[in-house]
This record gives C-alpha cells, structure tokens and sequence, in this order.
C-alpha cells in the first residue's frame, strides 16, 4: 500500500489526563505495542527522513508484522510502502548485505474514533548496543493520498488541544535515539 502519512507527534507531561479524555470523548481503546528494526542500506546511506523498517505490530491480540519504507524531509509528511511480511524478511535483507541499525519500542494505547487514529505511547530504543528511554508521545495521524499542509496544521491544533499534552515535537525519533546515544558517548 502506497499513501502519504501525514502525522503530528507530540509530548506528553500528563497520560492519565490524556486517556480520560479519550475515553470520555467515545474513542475506542486497544492495548498498542511496536517493536521496530532499522535497517542501513549496504551500498549507500539513507537520506535524512529515509528509512526501511521492519515492525512487529500488535493492537489488542492481533499481531502484524510490517516492512515499512518512508522517504520523506519532514516527519509530518512522507511517502510510505508498506507490505505485511513473515518474520523470514530479516534474514533475507540480511542476505543481501542489509544490517540492522537501530531498534525502537513503541508500548501504549492507540485510540480509534471514525477514520482517526492516536496512540499514545512509552518510547524506548537502542543504538550501537546502548539504551535510551524517550519518554512519552502522542502520535495523532490519518493516511492520505497527497501531501497537505492544512490537514497537518489542523492535526497540531487538535493534539494541542488536548489535556496532558505539553508540545509539538516532529524530529524522528531514529534520529532521537542516535543523538541522545552519541552525546552521552
């Protein structure tokens, strides 16, 4: 499946806050975790914003596992691929000189009402052998055919609206993981 997500990340300083308000509000609720793995491109390097991941994906009790390719300058807004796979997919790209880069968890809620979707997760991952927590985000995103600013914007006042939730903050969070890694080297 080929789309554009266009999706607004923010931090959040109160989750008890923020799921009563997605609950009051008629929102579904599912247990939501994401185990993700980064992979480095053997003949080139990725682009700022490039990415091929491999996921392990389980809302409720449905599990998913995802190879996922992103291209895209902005985290708000990028080209995504996206095909169901077996867990064989890693020692294929492993074959061909792929090498795993980086891995992040995502272990939350995610929250549905209508065609929307949230999730509201505890982030964590590793780099390099170390670990970092990211502490804790709401993603707020819907799934479009083309790029557009104004459903972007509108996605931003909506997540600031909302109570528990402290700023915007659209950096990938690969390229979180890193940074707080390398500085603390």
């Amino acid at each position: 499946m080929t789309y554009f997500e266009l999706e607004v990340k923010a931090k959040v300083k109160d989750k008890q806050k923020l799921i009563s308000f997605f609950l009051k509000d008629g929102w579904k609720i599912f247990k939501y975790y994401a185990e993700d793995v980064y992979f480095k491109h053997p003949c080139r390097n990725f682009d700022v914003g490039e990415e091929l991941r491999y996921r392990r994906e389980r809302i409720g009790e449905k599990e998913r596992i995802l190879l996922t390719y992103k291209k895209g300058d902005r985290a708000t807004q990028r080209l995504e691929i996206e095909a169901r796979v077996s867990d064989e997919i890693v020692l294929i790209l492993e074959n061909l000189g792929f090498k795993k880069e980086l891995s992040k968890i995502k272990d939350g809620f995610l929250f549905i009402k209508g065609d929307f979707k949230a999730v509201l997760v505890s982030v964590s991952g590793s780099y390099k052998g170390k670990k970092v927590n990211l502490g804790d985000f709401l993603e707020v995103e819907v799934l479009a055919k083309e790029k557009n600013e104004e459903i972007v914007k509108k996605l931003e006042k909506f997540a600031l609206s909302l109570p528990g939730v402290s700023e915007i903050d659209n950096e990938f969070y690969a390229k979180k993981i890193v940074k707080m890694i390398t500085s603390s080297d």
